[in-house]
């Protein structure tokens, strides 16, 4: 049995039919507030529609800007946001969120169309909790 999984008293965070309720539940993310950020606003809307789904809050963005006057306010628990914005990318985002006390330690996941391994090692930051590629493609 793995230890994540030991038994606790009916009801108990971490026990095994809490596990278990919390994997089949219709909205995991419920509670979770999310500040999102995409200049591209059909990516915008595919990611907040995913994470409304599964019960989160979503404060959506088309700016960068926008997303910090928004992020006192709003108080997300986490940020995803995407790397290539015009105005200002995501990790300057990112270095900005970590310049206010009050945000400091919210988790940021960033989602990227770069896709190189050069890339991935140059936007992968010790204070990210995930880095997707986007894998979706575009028609214009």
């Amino acid at each position: 049995m793995l230890p994540l999984l030991k038994s606790k008293a009916d009801g108990e965070m971490g026990s095994r039919e809490n596990v278990i309720r919390s994997l089949h539940h219709p909205q995991p993310l419920a509670g979770v507030q999310v500040l999102v950020v995409d200049d591209e606003a059909d990516n915008l809307e595919l990611v907040q529609f995913i994470l409304e789904q599964a019960g989160a809050t979503v404060s959506a963005n088309t700016s960068a800007i926008n997303a910090l006057q928004n992020v006192i306010q709003f108080k997300p628990d986490v940020i995803v946001t995407d790397v290539g914005m015009p105005e200002m990318n995501g990790y300057t985002f990112i270095q900005k969120i970590r310049e206010l006390p009050q945000a400091q330690q919210i988790p940021a996941i960033t989602l990227t169309a770069y896709a190189g391994e050069f890339n991935q090692q140059r936007y992968c930051q010790p204070d990210l909790i995930g880095i997707w590629r986007n894998q979706l493609n575009r028609t214009n």
